[in-house]
């Protein structure tokens, strides 16, 4: 559970390239970089981006009792054993998209994280970007018309993207997927 101490210490389960461009937002967030995760960059990462300790076993940086927060940036395919082991320790948890794999894990992880009263969410950052309050701002004032079908496009070619061919694909769809359905709520 998060401690009430004004300093929330995060850790990262993972290093990749994605972690390289959370690590440095945590201070502007007021979180503390204090543990990293990785089974090949661990030591790297965390002189890098400042944290205090690094681990090369996830499992020993569960058991550090320190942590407030576990920040997940593992491949797809991994999500659901890794929220699971960090809920599992009682760590909260933020996931990079796309949280699972199927509904069933979600259902499954999101009883766990009640169960044991955990923080669970996922890292869905089309919420979050200035073109929705232009959004918002169009539907108060009612420059829309009615709504009968939606369009998204991220605008950024993809055809020569590796991780497209792969899981990569579940991780461009969540977004869009994100964006019509934050559409909708704001119209219905």
């Amino acid at each position: 559970m998060l401690t009430n101490s004004k300093r929330k210490n995060v850790a990262f389960l993972g290093a990749g390239s994605i972690a390289n461009k959370v690590a440095p937002m945590l201070k502007q967030a007021r979180f503390h970089p204090y543990a990293v995760g990785s089974l090949n960059h661990a030591k790297e990462f965390a002189f890098r981006h400042g944290f205090e300790k690094f681990y090369t076993n996830y499992e020993k940086l569960l058991e550090d009792k320190n942590i407030d927060l576990v920040y997940i940036n593992t491949p797809h395919s991994l999500h659901y054993e890794h929220i699971k082991i960090c809920l599992e320790n009682y760590k909260n948890v933020l996931c990079e998209k796309s949280f699972t794999l199927n509904f069933k894990q979600a259902k499954e992880l999101i009883e766990l994280a009640k169960t044991k009263k955990l923080l669970l969410a996922e890292a869905i950052w089309t919420r979050y970007m200035p073109y929705i309050n232009i959004i918002k701002d169009f539907l108060a004032k009612d420059l829309i018309g009615e709504i009968v079908s939606i369009e998204a496009n991220l605008a950024y070619n993809v055809m020569h993207k590796n991780r497209i061919t792969s899981l990569g694909l579940v991780e461009v769809l969540c977004l869009m997927l994100e964006f019509i359905l934050l559409i909708l709520h704001l119209v219905f």
